[in-house]
């Protein structure tokens, strides 16, 4: 919020993109939810079970179908921006439909996910 406040205060351009868990009852998320600068409406809510990520331990795994998995909790993800920030990158419904897209498609296939099961890496 500081350097968002600092370059609003100077006319600056600045975002910060946020992909979080949605543990909501934590004070980070409620923070986040409800800043002022907060662009595009509601932040997006993924379920877990609709979108997928690149597993932390990428660097470990041999192939690459290893590191995708499902997520194991629901995430937010949102932007902060300052007014001129927001004016050159907006942020719509349009950009969460790609955003929500993209991150389903990282989900694995239900067989690299058995797969995966059987050599237990499981999550």
């Amino acid at each position: 919020e500081a350097l968002l406040s600092a370059a609003e205060a100077s006319g600056g351009a600045l975002s910060f993109a946020f992909v979080v868990p949605s543990w909501e009852r934590v004070p980070f998320h409620h923070q986040l939810c409800r800043s002022a600068f907060l662009r595009g409406g509601a932040p997006l809510r993924l379920a877990a079970e609709a979108h997928g990520f690149v597993d932390g331990a990428q660097h470990l795994k041999a192939a690459a179908g290893d590191r995708l998995r499902v997520s194991s909790f629901a995430s937010t993800v949102g932007v902060l921006q300052t007014a001129a920030a927001a004016e050159r990158w907006p942020v719509d419904a349009a950009l969460y439909s790609r955003l929500s897209a993209a991150f389903a498609g990282a989900l694995p296939s239900a067989e690299a996910a058995q797969d995966r099961v059987r050599r237990g890496g499981g999550d």
